[in-house]
Protein backbone atom coordinates (compact mmCIF):
# COMPACT_ATOMS: atom_id res chain seq x y z
CA UNK A 1 0.00 0.00 0.00
CA UNK A 2 1.47 3.04 -0.80
CA UNK A 3 0.85 7.15 0.98
CA UNK A 4 -0.61 9.39 -0.99
CA UNK A 5 0.47 12.24 1.40
CA UNK A 6 4.01 11.07 1.87
CA UNK A 7 4.94 8.71 -0.74
CA UNK A 8 5.71 5.92 1.31
CA UNK A 9 5.12 2.00 0.38
CA UNK A 10 4.77 -0.32 3.25
CA UNK A 11 3.14 -3.79 2.28
CA UNK A 12 4.31 -7.12 0.55
CA UNK A 13 7.89 -6.76 -0.63
CA UNK A 14 6.65 -9.05 -4.13
CA UNK A 15 4.70 -6.56 -5.00
CA UNK A 16 6.97 -3.21 -4.62
CA UNK A 17 7.65 -1.26 -7.71
CA UNK A 18 10.69 0.68 -6.19
CA UNK A 19 9.33 3.47 -7.52
CA UNK A 20 9.50 5.72 -4.36
CA UNK A 21 11.20 9.10 -5.56
CA UNK A 22 12.10 9.93 -2.33
CA UNK A 23 14.81 7.58 -1.62
CA UNK A 24 15.91 6.82 -5.24
CA UNK A 25 17.24 2.97 -5.84
CA UNK A 26 18.64 2.81 -2.83
CA UNK A 27 16.47 -0.49 -2.27
CA UNK A 28 16.55 -2.05 -5.67
CA UNK A 29 19.16 -4.31 -4.96
CA UNK A 30 15.87 -5.96 -2.59
CA UNK A 31 15.06 -7.69 -5.75
CA UNK A 32 17.58 -10.18 -4.83
CA UNK A 33 15.99 -11.20 -2.07
CA UNK A 34 14.45 -14.67 -1.75
CA UNK A 35 11.00 -15.49 -1.08
CA UNK A 36 9.69 -11.77 -1.02
CA UNK A 37 6.16 -13.09 -0.99
CA UNK A 38 7.11 -13.91 3.40
CA UNK A 39 8.63 -10.28 3.40
CA UNK A 40 7.08 -7.19 4.94
CA UNK A 41 8.76 -3.33 3.77
CA UNK A 42 8.29 -0.50 4.82
CA UNK A 43 10.00 1.54 2.51
CA UNK A 44 10.46 5.15 3.77
CA UNK A 45 8.55 5.59 7.14
CA UNK A 46 10.00 8.84 9.12
CA UNK A 47 7.05 9.42 11.71
CA UNK A 48 4.78 7.13 10.21
CA UNK A 49 3.14 4.67 12.62
CA UNK A 50 1.68 2.21 10.42
CA UNK A 51 -0.67 -1.19 11.47
CA UNK A 52 2.04 -4.23 11.01
CA UNK A 53 0.51 -7.69 9.77
CA UNK A 54 1.58 -10.67 12.14
CA UNK A 55 1.81 -12.85 9.47
CA UNK A 56 4.99 -12.41 7.21
CA UNK A 57 8.35 -14.22 8.08
CA UNK A 58 11.03 -10.77 8.05
CA UNK A 59 9.85 -7.58 8.62
CA UNK A 60 12.22 -4.31 6.83
CA UNK A 61 11.94 -1.29 8.11
CA UNK A 62 13.35 2.29 6.15
CA UNK A 63 13.98 5.28 6.99
CA UNK A 64 16.05 7.69 4.84
CA UNK A 65 15.22 10.91 6.01
CA UNK A 66 15.95 13.43 8.77
CA UNK A 67 14.19 10.96 11.81
CA UNK A 68 13.84 7.70 12.60
CA UNK A 69 10.81 6.68 15.00
CA UNK A 70 12.06 5.25 17.98
CA UNK A 71 9.56 4.44 20.09
CA UNK A 72 7.84 2.89 17.06
CA UNK A 73 10.60 0.40 16.57
CA UNK A 74 11.35 -0.31 20.20
CA UNK A 75 7.36 -1.43 20.39
CA UNK A 76 8.22 -3.69 17.16
CA UNK A 77 11.37 -5.13 18.63
CA UNK A 78 8.81 -6.23 21.59
CA UNK A 79 5.91 -7.53 19.91
CA UNK A 80 7.67 -9.11 16.56
CA UNK A 81 10.84 -10.94 18.99
CA UNK A 82 10.44 -13.91 17.28
CA UNK A 83 10.60 -12.56 13.80
CA UNK A 84 13.64 -11.38 11.61
CA UNK A 85 13.45 -7.42 11.93
CA UNK A 86 15.92 -5.80 9.75
CA UNK A 87 16.22 -1.50 10.44
CA UNK A 88 17.90 -0.15 6.99
CA UNK A 89 18.65 3.68 7.44
CA UNK A 90 20.50 6.85 6.15
CA UNK A 91 21.14 7.68 9.65
CA UNK A 92 23.94 5.18 11.41
CA UNK A 93 21.40 3.50 14.08
CA UNK A 94 24.43 0.68 14.86
CA UNK A 95 23.73 2.21 18.81
CA UNK A 96 19.92 2.26 19.01
CA UNK A 97 19.18 -0.62 21.81
CA UNK A 98 16.94 -2.87 19.16
CA UNK A 99 18.26 -6.05 20.45
CA UNK A 100 15.90 -8.29 18.13
CA UNK A 101 17.34 -5.89 14.56
CA UNK A 102 19.89 -6.77 12.24
CA UNK A 103 20.76 -2.75 11.66
CA UNK A 104 22.55 -1.29 8.58
CA UNK A 105 23.82 1.72 7.68
CA UNK A 106 23.45 2.88 3.76
CA UNK A 107 24.79 5.90 2.23
CA UNK A 108 22.50 8.02 0.90
CA UNK A 109 23.97 11.63 -0.06
CA UNK A 110 25.24 9.94 -3.50
CA UNK A 111 21.24 10.34 -4.42
CA UNK A 112 21.88 13.95 -4.31
CA UNK A 113 23.70 14.14 -8.10
CA UNK A 114 19.93 13.36 -9.87
CA UNK A 115 18.72 16.30 -7.94
CA UNK A 116 21.22 19.16 -8.97
CA UNK A 117 22.24 18.90 -12.55
CA UNK A 118 25.29 20.04 -13.63
CA UNK A 119 25.82 23.80 -14.18
CA UNK A 120 28.83 25.93 -15.24
CA UNK A 121 30.31 27.74 -12.41
CA UNK A 122 32.06 31.09 -12.18
CA UNK A 123 35.69 31.10 -10.94
CA UNK A 124 36.46 31.92 -7.50
CA UNK A 125 38.59 35.40 -8.98
CA UNK A 126 35.11 36.68 -10.25
CA UNK A 127 33.04 36.85 -6.95
CA UNK A 128 31.88 39.28 -5.14
CA UNK A 129 32.41 38.01 -1.67
CA UNK A 130 34.85 35.86 0.56
CA UNK A 131 32.49 34.43 2.83
CA UNK A 132 29.09 33.38 2.74
CA UNK A 133 26.15 31.63 4.96
CA UNK A 134 22.71 30.35 4.89
CA UNK A 135 20.83 29.67 8.11
CA UNK A 136 17.37 28.89 7.90
CA UNK A 137 15.58 28.48 11.92
CA UNK A 138 17.73 30.50 14.78
CA UNK A 139 18.91 27.10 16.11
CA UNK A 140 21.75 27.26 18.66
CA UNK A 141 24.70 26.79 16.43
CA UNK A 142 23.86 28.89 13.97
CA UNK A 143 23.04 31.64 15.28
CA UNK A 144 26.39 31.80 16.91
CA UNK A 145 27.88 30.79 13.51
CA UNK A 146 26.42 33.98 12.07
CA UNK A 147 27.48 36.28 15.16
CA UNK A 148 30.69 35.21 14.67
CA UNK A 149 31.34 35.11 11.06
CA UNK A 150 29.76 38.65 11.14
CA UNK A 151 32.24 39.80 13.34
CA UNK A 152 35.36 38.48 11.73
CA UNK A 153 33.99 38.94 7.91
CA UNK A 154 32.10 42.91 7.55
CA UNK A 155 31.33 41.82 3.82
CA UNK A 156 29.57 38.40 5.09
CA UNK A 157 26.69 37.27 2.81
CA UNK A 158 24.31 35.99 4.62
CA UNK A 159 20.20 35.18 5.24
CA UNK A 160 18.46 34.01 7.86
CA UNK A 161 15.31 33.70 9.28
CA UNK A 162 13.40 33.86 12.53
CA UNK A 163 10.36 32.05 13.29
CA UNK A 164 7.68 32.68 15.60
CA UNK A 165 8.56 28.93 17.47
CA UNK A 166 9.75 28.26 21.05
CA UNK A 167 12.44 26.67 19.72
CA UNK A 168 14.69 29.28 21.05
CA UNK A 169 14.53 32.05 23.71
CA UNK A 170 16.20 35.19 23.45
CA UNK A 171 15.88 36.02 27.34
CA UNK A 172 17.55 32.76 28.33
CA UNK A 173 19.88 31.62 25.27
CA UNK A 174 23.06 32.62 26.65
CA UNK A 175 22.14 30.97 30.03
CA UNK A 176 21.39 28.18 27.50
CA UNK A 177 24.35 28.40 25.93
CA UNK A 178 26.48 27.89 29.39
CA UNK A 179 24.24 24.72 30.44
CA UNK A 180 24.92 23.24 26.59
CA UNK A 181 28.61 23.86 25.66
CA UNK A 182 29.63 24.74 29.10
CA UNK A 183 31.32 28.37 28.39
CA UNK A 184 30.47 31.88 28.31
CA UNK A 185 30.17 33.53 25.46
CA UNK A 186 32.51 36.47 25.22
CA UNK A 187 30.80 39.84 25.85
CA UNK A 188 31.21 41.04 22.27
CA UNK A 189 29.63 38.08 20.91
CA UNK A 190 27.15 38.24 23.73
CA UNK A 191 26.16 42.22 22.17
CA UNK A 192 26.31 40.59 18.40
CA UNK A 193 23.76 37.98 19.19
CA UNK A 194 21.72 40.53 20.99
CA UNK A 195 22.11 43.17 18.46
CA UNK A 196 20.59 39.97 15.74
CA UNK A 197 17.70 38.74 17.89
CA UNK A 198 16.82 42.55 18.46
CA UNK A 199 16.55 43.35 14.78
CA UNK A 200 15.54 39.80 13.15
CA UNK A 201 11.87 40.06 12.33
CA UNK A 202 9.40 37.27 11.99
CA UNK A 203 10.66 36.94 8.21
CA UNK A 204 13.63 36.70 5.89
CA UNK A 205 16.34 39.29 6.87
CA UNK A 206 19.47 38.63 4.52
CA UNK A 207 22.10 41.00 2.17
CA UNK A 208 20.63 38.46 -0.78
CA UNK A 209 18.20 39.75 -2.74
CA UNK A 210 16.41 36.69 -3.81
CA UNK A 211 13.05 35.97 -3.30
CA UNK A 212 13.89 31.81 -3.02
CA UNK A 213 16.27 32.35 -0.25
CA UNK A 214 13.54 30.80 2.37
CA UNK A 215 13.18 27.76 0.16
CA UNK A 216 16.73 25.98 1.24
CA UNK A 217 17.33 23.59 -1.43
CA UNK A 218 18.61 25.74 -4.37
CA UNK A 219 21.77 25.99 -5.69
CA UNK A 220 21.74 28.73 -7.52
CA UNK A 221 22.13 31.67 -5.15
CA UNK A 222 24.55 34.27 -4.67
CA UNK A 223 25.45 32.69 -1.20
CA UNK A 224 27.02 29.66 -3.05
CA UNK A 225 27.78 31.24 -6.22
CA UNK A 226 29.24 34.88 -5.67
CA UNK A 227 31.53 34.08 -2.85
CA UNK A 228 35.52 32.46 -2.03
CA UNK A 229 34.27 30.14 0.74
CA UNK A 230 30.95 29.00 2.10
CA UNK A 231 30.16 28.16 5.47
CA UNK A 232 27.91 25.26 5.55
CA UNK A 233 26.12 24.95 8.88
CA UNK A 234 24.04 21.81 9.51
CA UNK A 235 21.31 20.86 10.47
CA UNK A 236 22.56 19.19 13.80
CA UNK A 237 25.24 20.10 15.56
CA UNK A 238 25.29 18.72 19.06
CA UNK A 239 27.16 14.69 19.34
CA UNK A 240 24.07 12.24 19.62
CA UNK A 241 25.12 8.91 21.39
CA UNK A 242 22.71 6.93 19.44
CA UNK A 243 24.20 8.65 15.89
CA UNK A 244 27.63 7.87 15.97
CA UNK A 245 27.79 8.95 12.10
CA UNK A 246 27.86 12.90 11.35
CA UNK A 247 25.17 14.32 10.20
CA UNK A 248 25.30 15.78 6.45
CA UNK A 249 22.42 16.78 4.60
CA UNK A 250 21.88 19.22 1.10
CA UNK A 251 23.68 22.21 3.12
CA UNK A 252 26.92 20.20 2.64
CA UNK A 253 26.04 19.25 -0.83
CA UNK A 254 25.25 23.00 -2.56
CA UNK A 255 28.79 24.32 -2.12
CA UNK A 256 30.02 21.06 -4.11
CA UNK A 257 27.51 21.67 -7.26
CA UNK A 258 28.57 25.33 -7.41
CA UNK A 259 32.58 25.27 -7.28
CA UNK A 260 32.56 26.44 -4.04
CA UNK A 261 35.15 26.37 -1.24
CA UNK A 262 33.35 25.66 2.15
CA UNK A 263 33.83 24.15 5.58
CA UNK A 264 30.54 22.32 7.96
CA UNK A 265 29.73 23.54 11.29
CA UNK A 266 28.29 20.14 11.80
CA UNK A 267 29.07 17.26 14.31
CA UNK A 268 31.87 15.71 15.06
CA UNK A 269 33.64 14.10 11.75
CA UNK A 270 31.47 16.22 9.05
CA UNK A 271 34.88 16.68 7.06
CA UNK A 272 35.92 13.25 7.54
CA UNK A 273 32.61 11.85 5.76
CA UNK A 274 33.30 13.80 2.81
CA UNK A 275 37.13 12.41 3.05
CA UNK A 276 35.88 9.16 3.07
CA UNK A 277 33.68 9.75 -0.01
CA UNK A 278 36.51 10.78 -2.13
CA UNK A 279 36.17 14.77 -1.77
CA UNK A 280 39.39 16.90 -0.98
CA UNK A 281 39.68 18.79 2.30
CA UNK A 282 39.68 22.77 2.11
CA UNK A 283 41.95 23.05 4.90
CA UNK A 284 43.19 21.41 7.36
CA UNK A 285 40.39 19.89 9.90
CA UNK A 286 42.22 16.60 11.23
CA UNK A 287 42.11 17.88 14.67
CA UNK A 288 39.05 20.45 14.90
CA UNK A 289 36.72 17.69 13.14
CA UNK A 290 36.98 15.89 16.49
CA UNK A 291 36.90 18.55 19.16
CA UNK A 292 34.47 18.52 21.65
CA UNK A 293 31.08 20.16 20.78
CA UNK A 294 31.78 23.19 23.29
CA UNK A 295 34.84 24.31 21.07
CA UNK A 296 34.30 22.52 17.54
CA UNK A 297 32.09 25.52 16.15
CA UNK A 298 33.82 28.51 16.92
CA UNK A 299 37.40 26.80 16.58
CA UNK A 300 36.58 26.26 12.93
CA UNK A 301 35.34 29.33 11.68
CA UNK A 302 38.34 30.77 14.25
CA UNK A 303 41.00 28.19 11.86
CA UNK A 304 40.57 29.70 8.15
CA UNK A 305 41.96 33.10 8.09
CA UNK A 306 43.26 34.28 4.59
CA UNK A 307 41.79 32.55 1.26
CA UNK A 308 44.16 31.21 -1.62
CA UNK A 309 41.87 31.55 -3.96
CA UNK A 310 44.58 29.35 -6.51
CA UNK A 311 44.73 26.74 -4.47
CA UNK A 312 41.31 26.72 -3.33
CA UNK A 313 39.90 27.05 -7.19
CA UNK A 314 42.07 23.15 -8.07
CA UNK A 315 40.50 22.01 -4.80
CA UNK A 316 36.75 23.14 -6.16
CA UNK A 317 37.29 22.14 -9.49
CA UNK A 318 38.44 18.65 -8.40
CA UNK A 319 35.58 18.21 -6.09
CA UNK A 320 32.82 19.49 -8.57
CA UNK A 321 34.32 16.57 -11.29
CA UNK A 322 34.52 14.25 -8.59
CA UNK A 323 30.94 14.84 -7.56
CA UNK A 324 29.35 14.53 -10.70
CA UNK A 325 31.34 12.02 -12.52
CA UNK A 326 32.86 9.42 -9.91
CA UNK A 327 31.02 10.19 -6.52
CA UNK A 328 27.32 8.04 -7.41
CA UNK A 329 29.78 4.98 -8.36
CA UNK A 330 32.10 5.39 -5.34
CA UNK A 331 29.65 5.04 -2.81
CA UNK A 332 28.25 2.40 -4.63
CA UNK A 333 30.91 0.34 -5.24
CA UNK A 334 32.98 1.07 -2.51
CA UNK A 335 30.77 2.15 0.65
CA UNK A 336 27.06 0.21 -0.06
CA UNK A 337 27.98 -2.71 -1.83
CA UNK A 338 29.20 -5.13 1.21
CA UNK A 339 26.62 -3.50 2.92
CA UNK A 340 23.43 -4.62 0.85
CA UNK A 341 24.96 -7.87 0.10
CA UNK A 342 25.37 -8.65 3.70
CA UNK A 343 21.43 -7.29 3.91
CA UNK A 344 20.74 -10.21 1.30
CA UNK A 345 22.70 -12.57 2.95
CA UNK A 346 20.61 -12.49 6.44
CA UNK A 347 17.10 -12.25 4.36
CA UNK A 348 18.61 -15.20 2.42
CA UNK A 349 19.70 -17.08 5.28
Amino acid sequence: MKSSTTNTYTGILSEYNYQNWTIENSLVFLKQAKQSDQIWIGDNLAWNHVDIPQDYDTYIFGYFGEFVNTDFLKDINRRFADKKLILLSSMDCSNFELSNFKKFYIEHLHHYTKFYPRIAYRPLVTRSHQHSIMVGRLAVHKIIALAQLKLLHPDLLYSYQKLPSTEISESDFFSRYKTIHNIDLSATLQGEIQQLFDNAPVSIDSNINDKSVTHGWESDLPTYTDSHFHWSVESIYLTLQNFPRSYLTEKSIKPLTTGTPFAVLGQKDSHLRLFRMGFQPYFDWSELDVRDDSFRLLDIINSIDALDLNQLQSIADFNYNWFYNNFFNHVEQKINAETKQAVLDYINL
